[in-house]
């Protein structure tokens, strides 16, 4: 869960930010629920979801329709993307140091 690497994120000049295509009410009973401290965004129309070709046709088995593709996106300082982490598997989650490697790189010499 990105919330127990939230402090060392930060500490890198990272930020995090959820996107879900649930609505704010659910979102805001989640992150009371979970304790999360980054922001959780609804995209229940997956506008940004298109925008970013995250897109997961049919993967919303429990109420039909689509979901976005779990992901994390790594902008660099300047806002362009550095890279990211795609999943298939909506269980699958980047933890730990995965989500710190490549926010690390960012930074690297080029």
């Amino acid at each position: 869960m990105l919330q127990l690497s939230l402090a060392a994120i930060e500490a890198e000049g990272g930020a995090v930010v959820a996107v879900s295509k649930d609505a704010p009410d659910e979102l805001a009973a989640l992150a009371k629920a979970e304790g999360l401290a980054f922001p959780l965004l609804s995209d229940p129309d997956l506008a940004l979801a298109d925008a970013l070709g995250l897109r997961h046709p049919g993967a919303d088995v429990m109420r039909g329709g689509d979901l976005a593709r779990p992901a994390l996106l790594f902008f660099d300082r300047e806002g362009r993307l550095g890279s990211t982490w795609l999943t298939e598997n909506w269980r699958e989650r980047l933890e730990g140091d995965g989500a710190l490697a490549p926010l690390r790189a960012l930074d690297a010499p080029r």
